[in-house]
């Protein structure tokens, strides 16, 4: 889990998750730190709604993305330096849209393919949360309603209360 500080890069943060994880699949290699900032001073002018898929479009674009280590993080937007020479990923195969509302076909995409970058609504309340199964009377559940990007890394289900969850890195 990485610390985004107080600069406004979940999008970056959820999109390297995911592609870190992907590419350590398609590889069958140990997952690299990817670099948020390369997101944040080249692909934001391009992802001005916070989508995952416009990040992965965008590193198959310009042919891949560079590592933690040769483009580290700053917490705050510079000027492009990309340096495809030293790409230390790629979205090799592409990427999978699941509909918004559909469990079903997320819990398949992540059995099937692994960490899923997605949209979820946080509502006041998430800053206060200590443990557990996190749930919220306030969360919405349109697509309107999804302001924060995190990565589902796993799913399960509670023993006491038989309560499904998903388990996410944020």
């Amino acid at each position: 889990v990485k610390n985004q500080g107080n600069f406004g890069a979940c999008w970056a943060f959820a999109s390297t998750g995911a592609i870190e994880s992907h590419w350590a699949i398609y590889t069958n290699s140990t997952p690299s730190l990817l670099s948020e900032q390369q997101l944040i001073d080249c692909a934001a002018s391009v992802n001005a709604s916070g989508l995952p898929a416009t990040v992965f479009d965008y590193v198959t674009a310009v042919g891949g993305i560079e590592t933690e280590n040769t483009y580290p993080y700053v917490m705050q937007q510079e000027d492009c330096v990309f340096n495809v020479s030293v790409s230390g990923a790629l979205v090799a195969a592409g990427s999978v849209n699941i509909t918004a509302g559909d469990e079903a076909a997320l819990l398949h995409a992540l059995v099937q393919y692994g960490p899923i970058a997605t949209l979820v609504d946080i509502t006041d309340d998430f800053s206060s949360y200590q443990g557990g199964i996190y749930t919220s009377q306030n969360c919405g559940n349109t697509p309107q309603s999804l302001n924060h990007p995190l990565l589902i890394v796993g799913f399960g289900t509670d023993n006491a209360t038989g309560t499904d969850y998903l388990i996410p890195k944020n």
